[in-house]
């Protein structure tokens, strides 16, 4: 999610830094083309041949609006890239073979990996579904060092799912995550401290973590392409070009990186929650968009109960076939929680600012802010009120323990049919 305040960075230097800078010991542990590799594992008689993750592989015409959410490394040798539109990518592998995603079997094999690297330390950090950091400062030892730890992994999880890994070590997180990208697939990279920062110097601006094709592209009319150019550029040009943001990759480039590796039972609350999708075909149907609505109302409502939390303010917002946007948000009197009184709000929204349709739209999505903690149940006092909320309760619960896809309401169904990208 990202908020109307300065970009996040992915990492970051404090003010005191040099009072931090204490020496640790930090994994970045990266699977191979995961959801691929995943597939692969499962069904032996797809290795060795190319291979398309897609979250829709059937649903359009020619997948039309399908994309490759990733590709195994013999499809990528191709040219083919996740993210990449699935017609495009069967353009340049016509022979490759398309398979639908199975969210809950990824999220499933990625929990336990997670347990694998539990055993190895406290303090481990999901990044991603297929990435994770662990800081073995106070462990590495117990295990004969940070290069056993990697390899350890690295065999756990082949034996146990069939798929490989690439590690990067370093002093810190920013520098474990660069070393974890410069050997793929199945690599293990060390990188010390007394060797920074020329151990990164060479590599392309990009490789730093955050710095994306279009600012990687002004940095290069600025005459920075490497990570030692952006190193030694003047700082007032950075921050003239980039804000406070220039001044912290340049920070990265020499390496420098103290934020903490953060355990999983410390991970803060979301500070917003939204669920969205993009439709199968631009539609200017109302009552098709507001079953989108439903359903999404529906998935917001569950991950806010999965956080026991509650939302003060309900927003919707649409992309239409241009790609513009344009969003609403509503602040409520009361706190709510329930499915039924997100969609009613969110539906209330919608009718105000988008109806009829002023073009055809593309996405819709439900946001949900100003969360709080829900320190008590609430107890209804009319019956009627009391059979939804046991409704919500037990779809919820269904959900924790067989998967978000176990179960939906009729309409929340007719929804999702008509949507390909939650």
């Amino acid at each position: 999610m990202r908020f109307p305040s300065l970009p996040k960075p992915l990492f970051g230097v404090s003010k005191d830094w040099k009072q931090c800078s204490k020496e640790r010991l930090v994994i970045h542990i990266d699977m191979n083309a995961y959801f691929a590799s995943v597939e692969q594992s499962c069904r032996p008689f797809l290795k060795g041949k190319p291979v398309l993750v897609s979250a829709d592989p059937y649903g359009t015409p020619k997948g039309a609006r399908s994309v490759a959410a990733t590709a195994s490394y013999e499809a990528r040798k191709y040219g083919i890239h996740a993210g990449m539109p699935l017609f495009e990518a069967l353009r340049l592998c016509p022979h490759a073979i398309v398979v639908e995603g199975d969210a809950r079997k990824y999220s499933s094999i990625s929990l336990r990996i997670l347990e694998i690297l539990e055993t190895f330390t406290d303090l481990v950090e999901p990044y991603s579904i297929d990435e994770a950091f662990i800081d073995v400062t106070s462990t590495a030892h117990l295990f004969g060092g940070k290069v056993a730890v990697a390899c350890e992994i690295k065999r756990m999880v082949r034996r146990e799912f069939g798929i490989t890994c690439s590690i990067g070590i370093g002093p810190n997180k920013l520098i474990a995550k660069m070393a974890s990208n410069m050997e793929k697939p199945d690599g293990l990279v060390v990188i010390e401290k007394k060797d920074l920062p020329e151990a990164i110097w060479n590599l392309p601006v990009d490789a730093i973590p955050g710095i994306s094709r279009r600012r990687k592209f002004k940095m290069n009319l600025m005459g920075i392409k490497t990570i030692r150019d952006l190193a030694l550029h003047p700082r007032e040009n950075l921050r003239r070009a980039f804000g406070i943001v220039g001044e912290y990759l340049q920070q990265c480039a020499w390496g420098r990186d103290d934020s903490p590796v953060v355990s999983i039972s410390k991970i803060p609350d979301p500070k917003s929650i939204s669920a969205a999708s993009t439709f199968f075909k631009n539609t200017s149907d109302s009552e098709l968009i507001l079953s989108a609505l439903f359903y999404l109302s529906e998935k917001a409502a569950v991950r806010l109960r999965k956080h026991h939390l509650r939302a003060t303010v309900v927003g919707t917002w649409i992309r239409y076939e241009d790609f513009t946007s344009k969003g609403k948000t509503k602040k409520l009197s009361a706190e709510v929680e329930s499915f039924e009184k997100i969609y009613h709000h969110a539906k209330e929204i919608f009718k105000e600012n988008y109806l009829p349709p002023e073009r055809p739209v593309r996405l819709v999505g439900v946001y949900l802010s100003g969360l709080s903690t829900a320190l008590f149940e609430e107890s209804f006092l009319f019956p009627e009120i009391q059979k939804r909320e046991a409704v919500d309760r037990v779809l919820f619960e269904a959900r924790q323990k067989f998967g978000i896809q176990a179960i939906f309401r009729a309409r929340s169904l007719i929804g999702k049919q008509q949507v390909m990208i939650d």
